[in-house]
């Protein structure tokens, strides 16, 4: 039987689940979700000249993911307004190896094990139970430093669940609040259960 939330999902061509890989559509699609925008406006949210993003929305209109939604008047002339065609979509799990959400999980694994500049571990007790650290050259500022934070707890599934939804307030907060300048982070939340040899 098919699972009820993706009975509700918008059918997406090859085309559509090609251009939600990209990064570019994602941010396109945060600029036009809450509020339909004009080219012009899309532009401005991104900081990109309009050329490049006329193309880029012209494909999203082409592959349904956004919708031609009126036009708004501006210094006398007429100009079409885009909004997000859908605020959920569901791509297979036979080409999620693709998407945006895998090559960044890709970019995290990859930099926690190798690019985060650490020049090693320390393995240290401290007083009540075993912690793993990164540690670094002194010259290293707080910018170029991964800060890992590991929990191990013994959770039923409502204090599980709790803990999740404390994360995803936390996300949305500084995701709605980000600063305009500085370099960008990936911040991954994983709650995964261990295997009986961790236990």
């Amino acid at each position: 039987m098919e699972h009820e939330l993706l009975s509700r999902m918008p059918h997406l061509s090859p085309q559509a689940i090609k251009l939600l890989m990209l990064r570019r559509t994602l941010d396109i699609l945060e600029t036009s979700t809450k509020n339909a925008r004009t080219m012009k406006e899309i532009a401005d949210a991104l900081g990109k000249d309009i050329g490049p993003v006329w193309h880029h929305v012209r494909s999203l209109v082409k592959a349904g993911l956004l919708t031609e939604t009126g036009s708004r008047k501006r210094a006398g002339r007429a100009q079409k307004l885009y909004r997000a065609s859908a605020t959920e979509y569901f791509v297979p799990s036979d080409i999620r190896s693709s998407t945006v959400s895998s090559e960044l999980t890709k970019i995290m694994e990859t930099s926690i094990e190798f690019g985060d500049g650490a020049i090693g571990e320390l393995f240290r007790y401290d007083g009540a139970r075993w912690r793993v650290e990164n540690i670094y050259d002194e010259d290293t500022t707080g910018e170029y430093k991964q800060h890992e934070r590991w929990l191990i707890a013994r959770l039923d599934s409502r204090q599980r669940e709790k803990l999740e939804n404390e994360i995803t307030t936390l996300f949305e907060k500084y995701s709605c609040n980000q600063a305009s300048t500085g370099g960008r982070s990936i911040i991954r939340f994983a709650c995964v259960s261990l295997p009986s040899e961790f236990t």
